[in-house]
């Protein structure tokens, strides 16, 4: 079972879940981009800031439709606002009663998250993009 996955690995999403895997956590990155999940599950991801190059190595990723576990611990949330409900939707089979929504989104989103997964179950956070 999936006990962090990030949804929408884009600059926000990558970067959060670049750091946690970093840090030897086990993400699975979710994305609906299937050129995008082959990159990360091929290469892994790489990051160039104010730390300098970095990279971290092939990741576990999966489209919406590809997952392969279910999802029963932090699933972080950073697609596009406007993809959000699509985004929750799909992964909405997947979502164990034990899984929580974290909204990673520059937009309040919360209440698109937690029609799904309920208001108890979902957390706002804020992405902070400096220091890469």
């Amino acid at each position: 079972m999936a006990k962090i996955a990030v949804v929408g690995c884009g600059a926000i999403g990558g970067l959060a879940g670049f750091y946690m895997a970093r840090a030897r956590e086990p993400v699975l990155f979710v994305d609906q981009n299937a050129d995008h999940v082959r990159a990360i599950r091929e290469r892994g991801i790489s990051v160039n800031g104010v730390y300098g190059p970095m990279a971290i190595g092939p990741q576990r990723a999966s489209t919406p439709a590809e997952i392969p576990e279910p999802l029963d611990g932090l699933v972080f949330l950073a697609c596009k606002s406007q993809a959000t409900e699509g985004a929750v939707q799909g992964i909405a089979p997947h979502l164990t009663p034990e899984a929580s929504g974290v909204s990673l989104h520059t937009a309040t989103n919360e209440d698109t998250i937690a029609r799904t997964v309920g208001r108890r179950r979902t957390t706002r956070g804020l992405p902070a993009h400096g220091g890469a």
